[in-house]
């Protein structure tokens, strides 16, 4: 189980290096859409709108002490585990920087 959440972190961490690069002019909606863009990751009726807002329900479910496994097991019912990882990833260096020990340790 381990290895497999290792692997999970690393779609994550692989989004917060692609946040952590200034772009310049870039909201931090932006910046994560971009991110998701980029990597393919989207579901059944995304909209950019709740694309945004299931970033900010990653960084609600960190201050509510969600652990990464159980982060990718939430959104299991709309993304592969991959997909889910980067979607975590980039909420978190987006919105809510203060949690990526979370993703950087899972």
């Amino acid at each position: 189980m381990n290895v497999r959440i290792a692997g999970l972190a690393l779609g994550g961490m692989a989004a917060c290096a692609l946040l952590c690069a200034p772009v310049a002019g870039a909201s931090p909606e932006d910046a994560f859409l971009d991110v998701l863009g980029d990597a393919g990751v989207t579901w059944p009726g995304a909209t950019p709108e709740n694309m945004v807002e299931a970033g900010h329900g990653v960084c609600q479910d960190w201050a509510n002490g969600a652990t990464l496994e159980g982060e990718i097991a939430g959104l299991a019912e709309y993304l592969d585990p991959h997909d889910a990882g980067v979607l975590v990833g980039a909420a978190t260096a987006a919105f809510c920087p203060e949690y990526e020990s979370i993703v950087n340790e899972g």
